[in-house]
């Protein structure tokens, strides 16, 4: 999936998850794989599997994070904002979710918030672009990648 070997990836997730289907953990990554190629319904559901299979797993905010990228790539930013804020509160310092929780505010309209989170995720990555998201963050689409590098540019990120 890092590679954007998208259809690979989703296979590889989708026979964990024949070969365990009482695996949260498969149904987790099947969640990121469908989630970052743009298949929200599908990608909620599998995340939704994990947290029923394991409702108190130390791994939830991973679990979330399927679900937060799923609404984020359907356009319902505010849901995605939520489950965002909901993975920081489990993993504090978990810059992926705070990454799309910038993103997520500023497509959502909440502009000044979005900014203001954009500035402390700066400070611990200080590192961050355009550039870096485009190379690091594995949405498996152009129009997915630039729909989540709108959002980071509206909340005040530059190349």
């Amino acid at each position: 999936m890092m590679e954007r070997r998208t259809e690979e990836s989703i296979a590889a997730f989708r026979r964990a998850v024949y070969l365990n289907p009482s695996s949260a953990a498969a149904h987790c990554y099947l969640s990121h794989g469908l989630a970052f190629a743009g298949h929200d319904r599908e990608a909620i559901a599998h995340g939704e599997d994990a947290v029923r299979l394991s409702p108190l797993d130390p791994e939830m905010a991973m679990f979330l994070g399927g679900i937060a990228v799923a609404h984020y790539v359907a356009g319902r930013y505010a849901e995605s904002a939520k489950f965002a804020a909901e993975i920081m509160r489990l993993r504090p310092g978990f810059l992926g979710a705070q990454r799309l929780r910038c993103a997520s505010l500023a497509q959502a309209g909440h502009v000044d918030e979005a900014r203001s989170s954009l500035a402390a995720l700066r400070r611990e990555h200080p590192e961050m672009t355009i550039a870096w998201i485009r190379a690091s963050v594995p949405y498996q689409t152009p129009e997915i990648m630039e729909r989540f590098l709108d959002g980071m540019r509206k909340a005040g990120l530059s190349d």
